[in-house]
């Protein structure tokens, strides 16, 4: 048997929060539109952050390049990698078969842990 909520103000609480969010929403636009939310153009709050070093100093258009970012990654699951391009054809039907198959496991597994 299915209980309805009981609170003091009844079945329209929920109307309060979507009151308070449309608030929220009318309060940001008319703080945007006022000319809020602006990026700092000079002094400390414009200069590149890297862990906490002034790089500026070192290098006068520093970077941090993509490829450095997940070298561990790369280098750990070297194998995994290699062998899932390998079975990378580029045909779009031998994706949507992948996507088939990996959706039927995703399916199988939720069944068996809520049918316990």
């Amino acid at each position: 048997m299915i209980n309805t909520l009981e609170s003091p103000l009844g079945m329209w609480d929920p109307l309060y929060i979507i009151y308070f969010i449309i608030l929220l929403l009318l309060v940001g636009i008319m703080y945007w539109s006022l000319g809020g939310f602006h990026a700092k153009t000079g002094g400390e709050g414009s200069k590149p952050f890297l862990s906490g070093e002034d790089v500026l100093l070192y290098v006068k258009y520093a970077r941090v390049e993509g490829e450095h970012a997940l070298w561990g990654l790369r280098e750990g699951l070297g194998k995994f990698f290699t062998t899932i391009k390998e079975m990378h054809s580029g045909i779009l039907t031998d994706y949507v078969i992948w996507y088939i198959i990996a959706t039927g496991i995703a399916f199988v597994i939720m069944l068996t842990t809520f049918m316990r």
